[in-house]
């Protein structure tokens, strides 16, 4: 009888929202392309069992099947997805933290608390979101008041 692939079976774990998870992918890399991405095995150490059993199944299958299991192929293509996805992300929230630094000095200069992008976050938001400059926006902000 066939066993169900380790990286279908911890799937949920490596895929997951907290530190391990983020370990968990960096080891499932490793075994893909561990020349590109290396792992740290000092976590090791501070590894629940649930995870470490995770890490254990892994890494022994791999050892036994090498690079010969789609389901380790498709995991490493959700990462990858996932990774992508959270740069994205990284990288949009650094552009919205510039430009409302940069609406909130532009309301300063206009003798306006710029605090109101903070209170008002959703509406600068949206400005950002369809393109308009922070100049932009708080202009057409001052002329709503």
């Amino acid at each position: 009888m066939a066993t169900q692939s380790p990286f279908i079976t911890h799937r949920a774990k490596v895929l997951g929202h907290y530190s391990t998870a983020y370990w968990l992918r960096d080891v499932v890399m490793a075994l893909h392309s561990g020349g590109t991405h290396p792992v740290g095995l000092s976590r090791l150490t501070t590894t629940d069992e649930a995870h470490f059993t995770a890490f254990k199944q892994m890494v022994d299958h791999y050892r036994r099947v090498g690079e010969n299991d789609p389901a380790l192929h498709a995991l490493v293509s959700d990462i990858e997805a996932r990774c992508e996805e959270e740069r994205s992300a990284q990288e949009r929230s650094n552009r919205l933290y510039a430009w409302n630094a940069e609406a909130r000095g532009h309301l300063s200069t206009l003798g306006r608390p710029s605090d109101v992008v903070d209170d008002r976050y959703d509406w600068f938001e949206h400005r950002f979101d369809v393109g308009r400059t922070p100049v932009e926006a708080v202009t057409e902000f001052a002329a709503l008041e």
